[in-house]
């Protein structure tokens, strides 16, 4: 309950300015909030996803593997899918990496979507303190002259005091979006890093299969022909002519 009534005291003799800190706090951490999760959600569905087409891959399945790939709903899965994909197609297979390539190409905006906004919401909330900082000092050097002597000192402190709140709130406010961004930055990059992973690994297993059911045994046919029931065909020489 302390807490609560010191907060209370220290947004209200903020003046005007913490309001906008508060709402550029609260739209912060939602974006926050929805990246962490989405990071979440596509780190997980991914190797899920993986860990189930990848059998399918090994034994050759190549459709089955496309139709687990397909219904997955996450970036994972749509990688997985447009290789197939081309696979699928009969393509080769640098056709086949260059189009996990382009799907990674892709993703990548989707996992960095909206990040960006916490650093412009940090500068934002540290700019609005600052000058909310600027607007209270004014006021209460305002205050302060048109006062009494006696009264200045006493008036002076108080203002100075409060004036300092807005400036404090914004930098409480973008210290940790800084930091949430920064942490996201970082899930977003050992993310690519393992859809890069698994992209290379994919076209390895894909090159093996395939290779594999290219260098099936084939029933061995007679490198000599016999002709006329006697010699080999290469040993069968014809009359000389005269």
């Amino acid at each position: 309950m302390q807490v609560y009534e010191a907060l209370t005291r220290f947004l209200i003799a903020g003046g005007f300015f913490m309001l906008p800190i508060a709402i550029v706090c609260m739209v912060g951490m939602m974006v926050a909030l929805e990246r962490v999760g989405f990071l979440a959600y596509t780190t997980v569905m991914g190797k899920r996803t993986w860990k189930r087409v990848l059998p399918l891959i090994d034994t050759g399945n190549f459709d089955a593997a496309a139709n687990a790939a397909s219904t997955a709903r996450c970036a994972m899965g749509d990688m997985l899918c447009r290789g197939l994909r081309s696979l699928h197609h009969g393509r080769r297979q640098d056709d086949i990496e260059r189009a996990m390539e382009s799907s990674l190409d892709d993703i990548l905006p989707r996992l960095e979507r909206h990040t960006h906004y916490l650093v412009k919401f940090a500068n934002v909330a540290i700019l609005t303190g600052l000058l909310g900082t600027l607007v209270a000092f004014a006021s209460v050097f305002a205050t302060v002259t048109q006062s009494h002597p006696s009264e200045q000192a006493e008036l002076m402190a108080a203002g100075v005091a409060a004036s300092i709140n807005p400036a404090a709130f914004g930098l409480i406010v973008a210290i940790p979006l800084l930091l949430i961004h920064t942490f996201l930055q970082t899930l977003t990059t050992d993310l690519m890093d393992h859809f890069e992973m698994v992209a290379a690994h994919f076209a390895e297993r894909v090159a093996y299969v395939r290779r594999n059911s290219d260098d099936e045994v084939v029933p061995n046919k007679p490198l000599l022909r016999v002709v006329d029931g006697s010699k080999p065909a290469e040993e069968r020489r014809e009359p000389a002519v005269v």
